[in-house]
């Protein structure tokens, strides 16, 4: 009778003895790797990725829920008065005046435009006199009260130039002796 022959595993080289195994240059044989170790990084980098755009996002919406209304000139020349004539603030006043013209000189400008026993100054609705792409002209009543009056004691006429200046900025004032 002959000898039983061991099984051979195909999948070893030189069978399942570790005797007839080659030792040349094999080495051990290295595992695949982890499929979850690969992803990690990946999953890493997405979520990074997706704040970074959630923050970005945000950072845009805020910049632009907080930057002061300069749409029209009507809206410029409105808020650019309540800021020297009411809020008596240059540094308000900044924020709708031209690159060449700061907040405190235009205060400046206007309350020494206006009387200083004067308490009280109000305006109508501004009025577009001429308007392009580029610059407009707007005019405005400006009416004025002193201490013991209950009616406006007076009002005069101004015109604001304006130039569009990433949104529209005041860039002069000046008193009209009659209205347009």
């Amino acid at each position: 009778m002959s000898e039983p022959q061991p099984e051979v595993d195909p999948s070893v080289p030189g069978g399942s003895d570790p005797a007839s195994a080659p030792t040349s240059g094999a080495g051990p044989r290295v595992a695949a790797p982890n499929r979850r170790t690969s992803l990690v990084p990946l999953l890493v980098f997405a979520i990074v990725g997706f704040v970074l755009a959630a923050v970005a996002t945000g950072v845009y919406f805020y910049d632009r829920a907080t930057q002061p209304d300069r749409s029209t000139p009507t809206v410029t020349v409105d808020r650019f008065l309540k800021a020297t004539l009411v809020d008596h603030s240059g540094t308000a006043a900044d924020a709708f005046v031209c690159d060449d013209w700061t907040g405190d000189e235009a205060l400046g400008a206007m309350e020494a435009a206006v009387d200083p026993d004067v308490v009280r100054v109000t305006w109508d609705a501004p009025a577009i006199v001429r308007d392009d792409t580029e610059t407009a002209q707007v005019q405005v009543r400006l009416r004025f009260r002193y201490p013991d009056d209950v009616s406006p004691s007076g009002e005069r006429y101004w015109v604001f130039d304006l130039a569009e200046q990433k949104g529209w900025r005041v860039c002069g004032a000046r008193a009209l002796l009659q209205p347009n």
